[in-house]
C-alpha cells in the first residue's frame, strides 16, 4: 500500500448511498471489458484540435513526452496487493467497477521550490493518478478525459503549495471521476471540473489544513445526462478556506444533482466558507442544487446559496427588444452565467469554443 500512503490525513468519506450506477457498471465490466479509445484515436484527436499533450493515456499503453523538466513522471504496474484492496472496497468511494480494470497508476511529483504544469489526455476504465508538490512547489495538471473513462486522483499538496487541477470531459459517454486530497499549512488547490456525459457521477473530498484554500468550480451541461457531482471539504485547522462556485444547464430531460458540502471542524477557528450553486432548466430537466454546510467553531464566516429556475423569460424579452433573437437572447443570458467560470480554466479559450458550439446546439442557433 506504499503509493497510498503518499496521501495521508484522510478520516472521513462522504456518505454513499446505493447507487444502481455502480452496480450495473461493476457488473458490466467484471463481466466483459468495456472497449478501449485506441492511442492512435487519441493522438488523432489532438491533431485535430491543435492541442499538445505531455502525457496521452488510454489506461493501459502511455505516451509520455518531453513534459515539464520540473516533474518527476513515473507509470507503474498496480500490485495484486493494492488491486484486491480497491475491488474489495465496492461501496466506497472507491468503486468497483473503476478498480476491477485498473492496470496502471501514475505517479507526478514535483520537489520543494519547482514548478510543473502538464497536460494530459487520458481515457479508458480504471486509471490512478497520484500527484504530489512538495513544500512550496507549485503543480497545474490539465486533465482532457475521452471517451468512457473513470479516473482517480489523489492528490498531496505540502505545506505552502499550489497545486491546480482542470478536468475536460471530451466524451458525452459514461464517466465516473473521483479526486481526493489532503492540504498542507498554507497550501492552496484550484479545482475546474466541466461535466458534459450521457451519464455521469463525481465524488470528490479534500481535507484543509491551517491556512489552506480551496477553490472548487464546476461547470455541468447536461442533454438527455444523468449527472451526480458531490464535493466535501473538512477544513481540521485555523483559517482555513474554502469557495465552491457551481453552475449546471439541463435540457432534453436531464436530471442534475450538485452537492457541494463543507465542513468546519473544532479548532479551525477564524476559517471561511462560501457555497454557490445555480441551475437554469431549459425544458423539464430537474435539477437540485443541495449546499450543505456544518461547523464546530463559532469564530468563522460561513454562507452558502443556491438558485434553480427556468431561463429568464423578462431577460429574453428584454434583448428581444434590442433586437436579438430569442435563441440568441438565451445563448447570451447562458453563457453570461458561465463565463466566469470557463475564464477559470487555463485551456479556457478552448472550453468557450467547445462550449459555444454546444449551447448552438441545444439552442438551434
Amino acid at each position: 500500500m506504499r503509493y497510498l500512503n503518499i496521501v495521508k490525513g484522510v478520516d472521513k468519506e462522504l456518505p454513499e448511498e446505493p447507487d444502481p450506477l455502480y452496480v450495473r457498471n461493476s457488473l458490466r465490466i467484471e463481466l466483459k471489458n468495456s472497449t478501449r479509445p485506441s492511442i492512435d484515436e487519441m493522438q488523432n484527436f489532438a491533431k485535430e484540435n491543435k492541442l499538445a499533450f505531455d502525457i496521452i493515456t488510454n489506461g493501459s499503453e502511455f505516451i509520455v513526452n518531453k513534459g515539464s523538466k520540473n516533474a518527476r513522471i513515473e507509470v507503474h504496474n498496480i500490485e495484486d496487493e493494492l488491486a484486491y484492496e480497491f475491488k474489495t472496497r465496492a461501496e466506497s468511494r472507491y468503486i468497483g467497477f473503476t478498480m476491477a480494470n485498473i492496470e496502471k497508476l501514475l505517479l507526478i511529483s514535483v520537489e520543494k521550490k519547482n514548478k510543473a504544469s502538464l497536460r494530459l489526455l487520458m481515457g479508458g476504465e480504471g486509471l490512478l493518478v497520484i500527484a504530489k508538490a512538495d513544500e512550496q512547489a507549485g503543480l497545474s495538471l490539465e486533465e482532457f478525459l475521452y471517451g468512457d473513462n473513470s479516473i482517480i486522483n489523489e492528490i498531496s499538496a505540502e505545506k505552502g503549495s499550489k497545486v491546480g487541477l482542470d478536468i475536460i470531459q471530451l466524451s458525452n459517454k459514461r464517466s465516473l471521476n473521483f479526486y481526493n486530497a489532503v492540504l498542507g499549512e498554507g497550501s492552496e488547490l484550484n479545482v475546474n471540473n466541466f461535466l458534459c456525459n450521457r451519464e455521469a457521477k463525481s465524488r470528490n473530498k479534500i481535507v484543509g489544513y491551517a491556512s489552506s484554500k480551496v477553490i472548487i468550480n464546476n461547470i455541468i451541461i447536461g442533454k438527455n445526462s444523468t449527472i451526480d457531482i458531490a464535493d466535501l471539504v473538512n477544513s481540521k485547522g485555523p483559517e482555513a478556506k474554502s469557495f465552491f462556485d457551481a453552475s449546471a444547464i439541463g435540457s432534453q430531460g436531464s436530471t442534475i444533482s450538485m452537492k457541494e458540502n463543507s465542513n468546519i471542524e473544532k479548532g479551525a477557528y477564524r476559517s471561511e466558507s462560501v457555497i454557490s450553486t445555480r441551475g437554469i432548466s431549459l425544458d423539464n430537466s430537474k435539477i437540485e442544487a443541495i449546499p450543505s454546510m456544518g461547523t464546530e467553531e463559532n469564530d468563522v464566516k460561513a454562507s452558502h446559496a443556491a438558485a434553480v429556475s427556468p431561463i429568464s423569460t423578462e431577460a429574453i424579452e428584454y434583448l428581444m427588444s434590442r433586437g436579438i433573437s430569442k435563441s440568441d437572447s438565451k445563448k447570451l443570458i447562458l453563457m453570461g452565467m458561465l463565463d466566469k467560470h470557463i475564464m477559470r480554466f487555463s485551456s479556457n479559450e478552448y472550453l468557450k469554443t467547445r462550449i459555444d458550439s454546444m449551447l448552438n446546439e441545444l439552442l438551434g442557433v
